[in-house]
């Protein structure tokens, strides 16, 4: 099927027939062969008309084809030029070179070619038709030997001597003179005949006479070229003369020619083959073009030598010479020999077919596996092509001659011999290689096993031929031959295939699936679900990008990683989807990010009444919702470990919108300017509505910091993961409250929200040779009340579970108050003493926005319970959660209830704590005991707590460790170890209990004077680092005053960070009073019984409004 592209060519204009051209010296310009072509019996020609003009459309534009006089080198040859709209190509000399040109300018990212003639029609018969539109005479060409006659105008007369041509006769052909391309014009005037040759545009020459004969010899005559015979050959001027004249410019300058004509004045005979005795005078090699080999002939026949070649062009390549001055002999002795059958156009030295197939025959033949049965089914191939007769005789011929000068005769059979041209049984005895052909053409015919036979019989013969001999004589594609040749060298000539192992390959290595893992938990890439899982239990994963974006993603990081084939097979069969709205994951980005976009829609749907402008800003509002949802995350640069350089877009400089940024930002982003480009024109467009705009503009401003401090939240923990070697351990720990199917719901009558059970979840990274190795450690308890006791006392737990402890340890979490407060962190600056870890820091992530690989483990095992009550069994006691999730890997579940028997104590406070991202407890002598605090991970100056400040905070003494009572007998011996207290190995449990409570009041008594000592020396060292804390905020506003920037309101320095966030500050609005509780909870239990009667959220809503 033609790849042309289909158009639809509509004609606008026919044009005209311009004598002068059409009809002129220059006619054979002005016409064209369509269709098809006989060149012996004569063409009728189409003319080209001036002003003939087309049009066509493609890519929603018009392009115009027309036909001028003249282009930029001739100026009365046909010109060509297309336009479009108010472009135009130049003037061009085809109409292919004008419509390609101007197409690929409009397009700029295409390479399309468009054919000229199919443009201007010339492929329509109607249109050619058309184009005969007043023309009294049409043009016709024919050849003439190897002239090709152009044949414009003609007339009819009586004049004998002009062979029937009347006057304004005008034909044309090109031909060669004076060693250049030039146009012969032959015209009949009213008195004489000329002939005009044109060399070039202007250069010609005009040559005449009586009649067409004499022009001609006229022009012959003033040539003028140099002859001679072979009696002269030894005239060296004479012959550098003519080689000057023919040879000398078309052939290498270092041959010695002389000898080829020497040569053969020597030799006996008068006959030559020319290829031969020119292989002989030129480097081994060496290929000779065609205009190199038609010299060598002009300058035989210049020096008396005839071709008496007795056979076609189309048979062989070779020549026969003579320089028989009476060449009528030689040229009817080897016509005679060639009809005998005795001269072959081909020489023995060149491949002899029947031989070579004889040779594959036996090859085949000893090398088959299946004994006589193979060679037998071989043979049956040319077995009934051939006599015994045939094979066993041999034919003797015998030449004689009458002539009396008998050894001219015999020189010339013996030098015919020696070259390999006569041969000794002439062609009509039966020609083995045709029958070798014709058996092996009648054997693929008739192949019972298609193609797979066809390729065993081929294999006999398929590297002993090349491609185009066997394509031509056995009419196969060159795909059988290449198979056929592969066969041949895997099982050998016509055998039987040999049996294929089956090879077992395993493309996907481990090495490739762990990068395909560690590519898709980068919270970059996707968003875990906690609550939706796939067919297979695994937690649902949104993309974050399409398909193929990540694939140019994850083929940069893992060149040698899995195909693209295999990557995008994963993703359709794994846990994964691509979303649009993610809003649904992220509290802040639903309110803030979507919803605003929503606000905006409808405010534009509802105040402006013109649809164009309408969808012109909704698309503006979708565009600018796509920018900061997909494209702005990818433009902020964060490292492999976590921190952030200067970026000269002040929209994406991280270090600016933490407030750390000293240097000048020169630039505005494009993309992100339109976010206020798309205000400025809602407030044109509805100012009544000005207050609503600027309070979506405010909040979006805090979806934006959002989005930048989620991103840079995401990228710690992968930076802390770069960090972690096999003496330390990062711990991920998540509260989850809603675990239980509605089913577990009817049993566990009083659950609702934070109440019920609670369960809390720990991941614990650690290295082991080089190997990341997580465990997950669940303690489900009764007790709801998420406090420092039972934070610390699910961390203890753990602790004493690992085996082999961590020197240090770095926690995640998100920053919900169960967490993100001064108790617990006043808490673990005891860790250390405690129980012999260092914690080196605490990064509390936004809440429900940097999801974080343990929302994978809960999502787990709320699968695994939901299998559970399907199956048949109950969720009542707390054993049942334990067998419902006990068999998921790597997990270890128990239960937990804190001691809550404790001395009440006033909780510390630490001001400011929830702007403050990052924690840690020093070690060091001079700040050990102290809780560190500082806006982010790299930012902010740390802030430093000491044990003496917290202990005023609360307004009592450092709080107690846990109550002895808790720990097992092996824990309080150990402890009483470390404080090297001596004790009875015989003493019972509460005998130690006693022992450790004493050494601990003593420890608090011992300490309240070395604490009001450290308070003063903090105290004083504080007040010093506040001084210089204010010295380096005066010089940083300075710097920033001299600064020439232009920032705008909403992105001067710390514009991201949370004190400085009108939206989305904790504490704020009004709580829940425990009537709208209770309320809240019989609604929910409402239709756990009566599906029916289940609430809705507006229907809660509805009767919170009326009962409240």
């Amino acid at each position: 099927m033609s790849k042309r592209p289909i158009l639809e060519v509509k004609l606008i204009s026919f044009g005209q027939i311009i004598s002068r051209l059409h009809y002129g010296e220059n006619s054979r310009d002005w016409w064209i062969h369509r269709n098809n072509c006989d060149f012996v019996e004569g063409t009728f020609l189409y003319p080209i008309r001036i002003g003939w003009q087309t049009v066509f459309e493609q890519n929603k534009k018009q392009f115009y084809m027309h036909i001028t006089e003249g282009h930029e080198i001739n100026e009365i040859q046909p010109g060509y030029r297309c336009t479009s709209g108010s472009k135009y190509s130049d003037i061009e000399l085809t109409p292919s070179v004008a419509i390609t040109s101007l197409y690929q300018r409009l397009f700029s990212n295409t390479k399309t070619r468009f054919s000229g003639p199919l443009i201007l029609g010339w492929n329509d018969e109607n249109l050619l038709e058309m184009s005969l539109k007043d023309v009294y005479f049409r043009a016709f060409d024919f050849k003439v030997e190897k002239f090709l006659i152009y044949v414009t105008n003609i007339g009819i007369g009586n004049n004998t001597n002009m062979m029937g041509a009347g006057i304004e006769y005008i034909s044309s052909f090109i031909e060669e003179y004076e060693k250049k391309r030039a146009l012969f014009v032959q015209q009949i005037e009213k008195n004489n005949c000329q002939i005009t040759i044109y060399t070039s545009e202007k250069n010609s020459i005009t040559f005449c006479g009586a009649n067409p004969n004499n022009t001609w010899k006229n022009i012959i005559h003033d040539k003028q070229y140099v002859t001679c015979t072979s009696a002269a050959w030894n005239n060296e001027i004479l012959m550098n003369d003519i080689y000057n004249y023919h040879l000398r410019k078309r052939t290498i300058s270092d041959i010695n020619w002389k000898s080829f004509f020497i040569d053969w004045l020597n030799q006996h005979s008068t006959i030559i083959e020319l290829h031969e005795k020119l292989q002989k005078l030129y480097p081994p090699n060496y290929i000779f073009d065609n205009r190199e080999l038609r010299a060598w002939r002009t300058m035989l026949k210049a020096v008396g030598c005839i071709n008496i070649t007795p056979f076609e062009k189309n048979e062989s390549e070779y020549e026969f010479w003579t320089r028989n001055e009476i060449s009528i002999i030689d040229q009817n002795i080897l016509q005679d020999l060639y009809n005998n059958g005795f001269l072959q156009a081909i020489p023995n030295y060149i491949t002899n077919v029947s031989k070579e197939f004889w040779k594959c025959f036996e090859e085949s033949l000893n090398h088959s596996k299946n004994g006589n049965d193979g060679k037998i089914r071989i043979l049956s191939i040319i077995a009934n092509n051939f006599t015994y007769e045939e094979l066993q005789n041999r034919l003797k011929y015998e030449f004689w001659t009458r002539n009396e000068i008998s050894i001219i005769d015999q020189n010339i059979l013996q030098d015919l011999y020696n070259n390999g041209f006569l041969q000794a049984i002439p062609n009509y005895i039966t020609n083995v290689s045709k029958e070798f052909w014709k058996c092996f053409e009648e054997s693929l015919n008739h192949s019972k096993n298609g193609n797979d036979g066809k390729i065993r019989i081929l294999s006999i013969i398929a590297n002993n031929f090349t491609y185009e001999e066997l394509q031509n004589r056995l009419k196969v594609s060159s795909k059988i031959i290449a198979k056929a040749q592969t066969y041949c060298n895997i099982n050998g000539l016509g055998c039987s295939m040999l049996n294929k192992p089956i090879i077992t390959r395993v493309r996907i290595t481990e090495e490739m699936e762990k990068q395909f893992e560690k590519f898709f938990s980068d919270k970059n890439i996707v968003n875990l679900s906690s609550y939706r899982v796939d067919k297979n239990g695994l937690p649902l994963k949104y993309l974050k990008d399409k398909k193929e974006t990540l694939w140019k993603n994850y083929f940069e990081l893992y060149p040698d990683g899995i195909k693209r084939i295999t990557f995008l097979t994963r993703l359709r069969d794994g846990p994964y989807l691509y979303k649009d709205d993610l809003g649904g994951l992220c509290l802040t980005c639903a309110e803030y990010g979507y919803g605003v976009f929503d606000n905006l829609k409808e405010l534009v749907i509802n105040n402006i009444i013109d649809k164009d402008e309408q969808n012109k800003l909704i698309d503006k509002i979708e565009y600018v919702q796509r920018h900061l949802k997909r494209a702005y995350e990818k433009e902020l640069k964060i490292d492999c470990f976590g921190y952030t350089q200067h970026v000269d877009y002040l929209e994406h400089c991280i270090t600016n919108a933490f407030g750390q940024c000293l240097e000048s930002h020169h630039s505005i982003c494009a993309e992100c300017n339109k976010v206020d480009d798309l205000f400025q024109a809602l407030i044109i467009w509805m100012p009544q509505n000005i207050e609503k705009i600027v309070e979506n503009r405010e909040k979006l401003q805090y979806y934006w910091a959002h989005q930048v401090c989620k991103t840079y939240h995401n990228a710690q923990f992968n930076a802390n993961l770069l960090l972690l070697d096999e003496k330390g351990a990062i711990i991920i720990v998540d509260y989850k409250m809603k675990i239980l199917p509605k089913l577990a719901r009817k049993v566990k009558s009083d659950f609702f929200g934070k109440s019920g059970w609670t369960l809390h979840s720990m991941l614990v990274y650690t290295k082991k040779n080089d190997n990341l190795e997580i465990r997950a450690f669940d303690h489900w308890s009764s007790d709801t009340v998420q406090d420092a006791w039972f934070t610390s006392s699910a961390f203890e737990a753990v602790f004493n579970n690992l085996g082999e402890k961590p020197l240090w340890i770095k926690i995640i979490s998100d920053n919900g108050a169960h967490y993100h407060y001064a108790e617990l962190m006043a808490m673990i600056a005891n860790w250390n003493s405690w129980y012999g870890i260092e914690v080196r820091g605490w990064i509390f992530l936004e809440a429900d926005e940097a999801k974080t690989t343990i929302d994978s483990h809960h999502v787990q095992i709320a699968h695994s319970i939901k299998c559970y009550v399907r199956l048949g069994n109950d969720i009542s006691e707390g054993e049942d959660i334990v067998n419902a999730i006990k068999d998921i890997w790597g997990t270890s579940v128990a239960n937990i209830q804190p001691n809550r028997n404790q001395r009440k104590i006033k909780k510390p406070k630490i001001d400011g704590i929830s702007n403050w991202f990052e924690f840690k407890w020093p070690i060091e002598e001079e700040f050990e005991g102290c809780v560190c605090a500082r806006l982010l991970p790299h930012f902010g100056m740390w802030h430093n707590f000491s044990p003496a400040m917290i202990q005023k905070s609360r307004g009592g003494t450092e709080q107690s460790r846990f109550n002895p009572n808790r720990l097992s007998v092996m824990n309080l011996k150990k402890e009483l170890n470390q404080r090297n207290v001596i004790y009875n190995n015989k003493e019972n449990r509460f005998d130690l209990v006693t022992k450790l409570q004493t050494n601990i009041q003593k420890e608090i008594i011992n300490n309240i004077d070395e604490t009001k000592i450290r308070y003063e020396l903090y105290e004083q060292i504080y007040k010093d680092k506040a001084i210089i804390s204010e010295i380096q905020k005066g010089k940083k506003k300075q710097e920033k005053r001299k600064t020439n920037e232009i920032r705008s309101n909403y992105f001067c320095s710390g514009w991201a960070l949370k004190e400085n966030q009108e939206y989305g500050k904790k504490g704020e609005g009004k709580h829940m009073t425990e009537a709208v509780k209770e309320l809240l909870k019989i609604f929910f239990h409402t239709g756990d019984e009566n599906k029916s009667e289940r609430y809705t959220t507006k229907d809660m809503h509805q009767e919170l409004f009326q009962r409240v």
